[in-house]
């Protein structure tokens, strides 16, 4: 799960500080224990299952302090209401989630009040749908939460390529456009996990979405239920199964 910010709305903040510090204030333990304490919390997109996974990213490790500090250093001073003013704009924007789904308003509330501690107002603003993916898809948000799941071979630039399909953000990096064409076009193992891992850095030093959570994969199933076998392409789990007494 992550959360992420239409690009023209960081730049209206103002400069990458800002970014660095919205991250500072996403407490990733608190989120993951208004989910039950299942979910992981993960430093870079890809997440640790995978073997081309960066352990060595940049990491934006929960720090209020810091994050009040880089605010006040880019000129966003508290107003009356303690809500941050700058030029005569508040800090305030609308945070889009999936409506209905528990899980993901509940993690929301989690980030809207950890913002508000710095000064940062987040108004929920979420959406159902076809009004939820029209909005996803095409960056019709201010900051966006929420999650995906990947093939077990995950194209990445189907989210942060300039021309991705997924990339409502409307994110654009040259250099991540050419690690991930070097990545999604060989077929040398060591060449892809080199282009992936160097993807994953500078992916987290521009820093247009923050990872926060993976969830771990739990299916359960009856014992009557024969030939099941797990998907790792995150199709159907039920091809060739059948009802019955199952023989193990």
């Amino acid at each position: 799960f992550f959360f992420s910010s239409r690009r023209r709305h960081t730049r209206y903040i103002g400069d990458w500080s800002s970014d660095v510090c919205s991250s500072d204030l996403i407490n990733k333990t608190a989120v993951s224990k208004a989910l039950g304490g299942y979910p992981t919390p993960i430093n870079s997109v890809v997440v640790p299952v995978f073997s081309y996974a960066n352990a060595a990213v940049p990491r934006y490790d929960y720090n209020l302090a810091r994050a009040r500090q880089l605010l006040d250093a880019a000129g966003w001073k508290p107003g009356p209401d303690g809500i941050r003013v700058k030029d005569g704009k508040r800090m305030s924007f609308k945070i889009m989630a999936q409506a209905g789904r528990s899980t993901d308003e509940d993690a929301q509330q989690v980030i809207i009040a950890s913002l508000k501690q710095a000064g940062i107002e987040l108004q929920p603003d979420n959406k159902s749908g076809v009004a939820f993916r029209d909005a996803r898809y095409k960056g019709n948000y201010d900051l966006f939460y929420g999650g995906w799941i990947t093939s077990a071979d995950p194209t990445y630039s189907v989210f942060f390529g300039s021309k991705g399909v997924n990339n409502g953000q409307g994110y654009s990096s040259p250099r991540i456009d050419t690690l991930l064409t070097r990545a999604e076009s060989t077929l040398d193992p060591a060449q892809r996990t080199a282009a992936l891992r160097e993807f994953q850095s500078a992916l987290m030093a521009d820093l247009p979405s923050i990872p926060i959570t993976t969830n771990p994969s739990m299916i359960a199933v009856t014992e009557k239920l024969g030939g099941f076998v797990p998907n790792p392409t995150n199709m159907t789990n039920f091809v060739n199964t059948k009802i019955g007494r199952a023989h193990v």
